[in-house]
């Protein structure tokens, strides 16, 4: 797994007890040997309003690119440190250089980078 990999797995990672159950898709931030920095995905709540911490992807063309069913909004703020092993990579950002501005003003906004 590498930074920009948009994985699936469980999360809120430390609420859950049962690892199999509560997975949703997250976007992977930082990554070392055995654990990552991963910011919370939602797809409920989406409005054309969203913070400029926030990364929308919502193009019908760049959810099938990165295999999501429907508009989700990452939240680069809410962000927790997983165990990699517990996440299976779903696809890259880079499928969709279209969003590299929209993501780049997020993790700015967030303080990422």
């Amino acid at each position: 797994m590498k930074a920009g990999d948009i994985v699936y797995g469980p999360y809120p990672y430390q609420a859950i007890t049962d690892r199999r159950k509560m997975n949703h898709y997250c976007f992977v931030l930082d990554v070392n040997e055995e654990q990552m920095l991963v910011a919370a995905e939602t797809s409920s709540h989406i409005d054309s309003c969203n913070e400029e911490y926030e990364f929308l992807v919502e193009d019908d063309s760049d959810l099938k690119k990165l295999h999501l069913s429907k508009t989700t909004r990452f939240n680069m703020t809410e962000t927790s440190e997983v165990k990699v092993s517990d996440f299976d990579v779903v696809a890259n950002i880079q499928e969709c250089q279209n969003l590299m501005p929209k993501l780049w003003r997020a993790l700015r906004a967030a303080g990422h980078i």
